[in-house]
């Protein structure tokens, strides 16, 4: 089987093959995360944070059963909800364009907005690339044209707005 296909398409792969793959992750992520632990703990040790870990876990030296089941369920159950909050999402707007299409400006309203002639604004409707230079005032003085989608006459000088 082409690796690359895989790669691209993910659906050719079977549950089974998915979820083993999936698990050997969380288990390499989990041996990984065993190997940094004892330099993560002596950073947060070397910024003080040791008196932290004695009053949360270690209260009176004894071992606090309620605090070490509660912190791991409330994190899965944040898990949850943040998980099914994001399935719920997703079969929501699944298959659902939300963006609509904005119809294309008409060659008039594009030399009204830049109080330029018809043709200058034709010009720049049509052009692939089209570099635009403006005067002191911010108005329109010059277009240059790197390619464009059809032949044209040369570029008219743009006619300044009125103010």
């Amino acid at each position: 089987m082409n690796a690359q296909v895989l790669i691209y398409s993910p659906q050719n792969q079977s549950n089974v093959q998915r979820g083993l793959y999936g698990t050997l992750t969380l288990l390499a992520w989990a041996v990984y995360f065993y190997l940094v632990l004892p330099v993560i703990t002596l950073l947060l040790w070397w910024f003080g944070l040791r008196g932290s870990y004695v009053q949360l876990w270690l209260p009176e030296a004894g071992f606090d059963r309620t605090l070490a089941f509660t912190l791991p369920v409330l994190a899965i159950v944040c898990a949850l909800v943040l998980i099914g909050w994001a399935e719920i999402n997703r079969a929501r707007f699944q298959n659902r364009e939300r963006r609509s299409q904005i119809d294309d400006a008409a060659p008039q309203e594009i030399a009204d907005a830049l109080g330029a002639s018809h043709p200058f604004a034709e010009r720049l409707r049509t052009a692939r690339v089209a570099t635009l230079s403006l005067d002191d005032q911010a108005g329109l003085s010059d277009i240059s044209v790197s390619s464009e989608l059809s032949t044209q006459a040369p570029m008219p000088k743009p006619v300044p707005a009125l103010t």
